[in-house]
């Protein structure tokens, strides 16, 4: 089974383009953001650890929203006008905040989720429960709160994908911070995996930092350690990625593609762990 299929591909590009058009440079996190990280930079030469961790499937395209456009109603109704005339269609279920294309030829069907934090203007927004739109926004569409994104364009990396449209992708640490966020919110949850995937993902993105994500990460906790989302992600980190006994390490050790190479991986454990409590600067 691949990871990302052509056809996810090829629609990321086109959403990147109009995007683009409207000056948006879109930031794409989740598994789409991991697979262009694994493919176009972290080459396994350029990581610290000399093997390729496991990708998963993914059919969504996870899109962080950034402050100065989650404040902008008239940006926001270009948003949605450019996803309907690219035959995006809201998926109710989830009250306009994941939008829903099937792919032509295929019974496939992508997912794309909007995602943002509380931008410093706050009065500029509108939030109700989990959803958040600007204040001056009557178009039919929310983005999803993230307060663990606060940080999502610090160190963000810039691709051009191949139609020359260009797109983010969040640094290592902010997708740390992240997927941290993520474990914390999963590790009960059955339909989540208990978080299995979630931990794969800290599994993999920790092993294939590159010196210059070190780097940046130092940079990012030094400036950013008092903020709650790095609080938060530190305080996770200790909880259930201390030792090779907690239950992030379990969670890991579960995951069906990481047993794959069980022997392989289970000798980066200790590595990995010494590596995650370093740059979160854990005592």
């Amino acid at each position: 089974m691949t990871s990302v299929t052509n056809p996810l591909l090829s629609e990321l590009q086109i959403l990147a383009r109009e995007f683009n058009k409207l000056g948006i440079e879109p930031i794409i996190g989740g598994g789409m953001g991991l697979y262009l990280r694994q493919t176009m930079i972290n080459l396994p030469e350029t990581g610290r650890y000399d093997i390729v961790p496991p990708l998963r499937p993914t059919q969504d395209i996870d899109t962080f929203i950034t402050g100065d456009v989650i404040v902008d109603g008239q940006k926001w109704s270009d948003i949605r006008s450019m996803l309907d005339s690219n035959g995006w269609t809201p998926d109710d279920a989830f009250l306009y905040g994941h939008f829903l294309k099937n792919v032509e030829g295929t019974d496939q069907t992508i997912k794309l989720d909007l995602l943002s934090s509380i931008p410093n203007q706050a009065e500029l927004v509108r939030v109700k429960g989990p959803r958040i739109k600007p204040s001056d926004s009557s178009a039919k569409m929310h983005a999803r709160v993230a307060v663990e994104a606060a940080g999502i364009e610090i160190n963000a990396i810039s691709l051009q994908l191949d139609n020359g449209s260009t797109i983010r992708i969040p640094s290592s640490f902010n997708y740390l911070i992240l997927k941290l966020h993520a474990f914390r919110d999963s590790i009960d949850k059955e339909r989540k995996q208990f978080g299995k995937h979630h931990a794969l993902d800290i599994f993999r993105t920790t092993l294939m930092m590159r010196p210059e994500d070190w780097d940046a990460a130092s940079e990012h906790l030094g400036d950013h350690s008092n903020e709650e989302y790095v609080i938060e992600a530190k305080r996770v980190c200790g909880a259930f990625f201390a030792d090779a006994t907690g239950m992030g390490v379990i969670r890991l050790k579960e995951n069906e593609r990481y047993q794959t190479q069980r022997a392989e991986y289970d000798a980066y454990i200790e590595p990995f762990l010494e590596d995650l409590s370093d740059l979160f600067e854990l005592d």
